[in-house]
């Protein structure tokens, strides 16, 4: 019976926070289990504080504006379900729940808490104005300031894995992943995947596979960097250092850019050969091959 009820308020948290289709499009996406989907359901909803910040958000009910209300449940609910993602690809199934969220929870609280001294300029001005586009909604600062982030301490996973990886800091490693990110454009090219249209079932299935991707591309260039440069000097430094010595590799990357840049539609299939760049580009860099 304990049993039962525990899966049947977890299926009710699943469906109330995620949607009807949240388990159907998880099944879809990467063939695991509805054991599993909800498993790594749990895991993201506790790493992302999601109860917490729901409550919240929930509480503003007719004290600000119904749709920056509903934009900011559904920045929480995508959060949590790229995490759900990210969680069914590649945790570690050898922790239970609670060992899982113990082992992300450092990453995600030194993002949360230090994110701005990671980020370049643009970037702080940019989680900056989102933060007060929010807050002139009435918005509370602690909400605002989370719900800005959410996109950002995303990556606390990957930074988290690197540091197991590379036995680093991370405070070391999320400077080099983020000012690489700002480097290589990579943060504005996720833009274009996320902003890409979709017009069926499968292009949104493949959009969602180029953000996986490019998550994965950057995680590894950052690993690629950090093994093969010093420790010593500023993260810019490093990867300033680091592309000039890779330029001419780093050239074709460039150019795939600078054919995205000069157009406003995409084909779904540039998206892939730029993909492929990348993960040649880790490659052909990594010290080890």
């Amino acid at each position: 019976l304990r049993a039962e009820i525990i899966a049947t308020k977890l299926a009710n948290d699943i469906i109330n926070d995620m949607g009807l289709n949240f388990v159907h499009r998880m099944l879809e996406e990467t063939g695991a289990s509805v054991g599993e989907i909800a498993t790594s359901y749990v895991m993201s909803r506790e790493v992302f504080e999601m109860p917490l910040y729901w409550s919240k958000i929930e509480d503003l009910d007719n004290k600000i504006p119904a749709i920056v209300q509903t934009e900011m449940l559904f920045q929480l609910r995508r959060t949590v379900r790229r995490a759900t993602r990210w969680f069914l690809r590649h945790r570690d199934k050898s922790l239970d729940i609670e060992q899982t969220i113990a082992y992300y929870r450092p990453s995600f609280n030194d993002l949360s808490a230090n994110i701005e001294d990671y980020l370049v300029d643009v970037e702080k001005q940019q989680l900056l104005s989102s933060e007060l586009g929010f807050s002139r909604e009435g918005v509370p600062d602690d909400i605002a300031r989370r719900i800005s982030l959410l996109s950002t301490i995303y990556s606390a996973l990957d930074i988290a894995q690197i540091a197991e990886n590379d036995s680093n800091d991370i405070s070391h490693i999320s400077a080099i992943y983020f000012n690489l990110g700002a480097k290589l454009d990579l943060h504005w090219f996720l833009d274009q995947i996320t902003n890409q249209p979709v017009g069926n079932h499968w292009q949104a299935l493949a959009r969602a596979s180029y953000r996986e991707e490019l998550d994965w591309q950057q995680r590894s260039i950052a690993s690629v960097v950090i093994r093969s440069c010093s420790k010593e000097g500023s993260a810019s430094d490093i990867v300033t250092n680091w592309v000039a010595e890779h330029n001419a590799i780093l050239e074709r990357w460039r150019h795939i850019l600078a054919e995205f840049k000069t157009s406003q539609n995409h084909e779904f299939a540039k998206f892939s050969v730029a993909l492929r760049e990348l993960m040649l580009l880790s490659h052909n860099c990594d010290p080890s091959h």
